[in-house]
């Protein structure tokens, strides 16, 4: 873990990452996962609304984890590490599933709902 303080090339700094954490206690939708998403990295994330939404267990490009529990986080980040084959299978998801928020699909979904 590196604390590199205020970076504005933080796309750069994520695609030369293994993976994502995130233990938020809450979200409103979890950008900044979707965005390691689109970067290709496997989220290790909280399992709160919002974050969840977006990490989603069916997806399968990311693992929830009890954002309290110290061994919950530990177990999950220790597993990925240990198994890049995980990894890699969850990268793939995570580009497939970023695709759903990018904002051309955002902007077709809610011209289809406004015209329903």
């Amino acid at each position: 873990v590196k604390f590199l303080g205020w970076r504005d090339d933080v796309t750069n700094l994520l695609c030369q990452s293994d993976l994502f954490l995130m233990t938020s206690l809450w979200e409103g939708f979890g950008l900044a996962a979707a965005e390691a998403m689109a970067c290709g990295l496997p989220v290790v994330g909280s399992n709160v609304p919002g974050l969840n939404e977006v990490v989603g267990d069916e997806s399968n490009c990311g693992i929830l984890i009890d954002q309290t529990s110290a061994e919950d986080i530990s177990n999950k980040l220790r597993y990925l590490a240990e198994s890049g084959q995980e990894r890699n299978r969850l990268s793939k998801n995570a580009v497939l599933r970023a695709m759903q928020f990018d904002i051309k699909n955002t902007v077709f979904r809610y011209l289809f709902l406004y015209e329903k």
